[in-house]
Formats: C-alpha cells, structure tokens, sequence
C-alpha cells in the first residue's frame, strides 16, 4: 500500500480534508503526510481542517503519534480549528490525549459525528 493509498489530502477554498485508512504507517510515512498538509496549508490559507479516521484500521504506534503531535503543535498556530471524525469512541478518546498531551485541545478535536465536526467547524456540511 502506497502513501496515497494510506491517506488522501484535498482543500476547498480554505477547508482541508484529510482521509486516513491504515493505521500500518511507517514514521517515514506520517512524516511525508504531515509535510504535504504543511505545505497545502500555507499554499491555500487554510483555516478550517477536517481529519477523516471512520476508515481507520489498526492504531498508529508511538512514533507515528509523535509525528501527528508534532503536527498538530504546528497547525495551532496556523489553522483556526481542527476536526478529527473517529469510527469509535476509543479513537476519539486516543486523538483527544494527544491533543491535550500537545497542548492543543482548545483548537484540535476529536468527533464520532459529522453533525458535530459541522457544529464545531461552523459548516453546514462536510462537502468532499
């Protein structure tokens, strides 16, 4: 499985959306994901992010979460919320201890629901 077969990036207008299906990513790997939604962040202003996991399989190991964390610690400053929809409530629970563990959970969340990503993201609907 490639990277682009691991996790997809879009943006429209100033939303990304970012979909992640395997939770078999090598640190080399996360590191090539992060750096590309770095670079469409600042490319298109990004201000809204929409992390896409309900397709998730298996749990990143520790290395591949620092490499998330890291990224979230740099979308802080930059994107204005962050949204992560989760297929289980223990998902949910794992991206929200990073978030909190990184120091980002006023602006990085977890949800099990697209009615509440749109709520917090101030969206009427997830369009991708």
């Amino acid at each position: 499985m490639t990277v682009a077969e691991k996790s997809t990036v879009q943006v429209k207008g100033n939303v990304m959306y970012t979909k992640n299906t395997s939770g078999s990513v090598s640190v080399q790997e996360a590191s090539a994901i992060a750096d590309e939604i770095r670079r469409l962040v600042e490319q298109h202003n990004v201000t809204k992010m929409i992390v896409d996991n309900r397709e998730l399989n298996g749990v990143w190991n520790s290395e591949v979460n620092d490499v998330w964390s890291d990224l979230m610690t740099w979308l802080v400053a930059r994107v204005d919320k962050c949204a992560t929809l989760c297929k289980s409530v223990v998902n949910k629970m794992q991206l929200d201890r990073l978030s909190r563990q990184a120091g980002t959970q006023d602006k990085v969340k977890a949800f099990t629901s697209e009615v509440d990503v749109c709520l917090y993201l101030g969206m009427e609907k997830i369009d991708f």
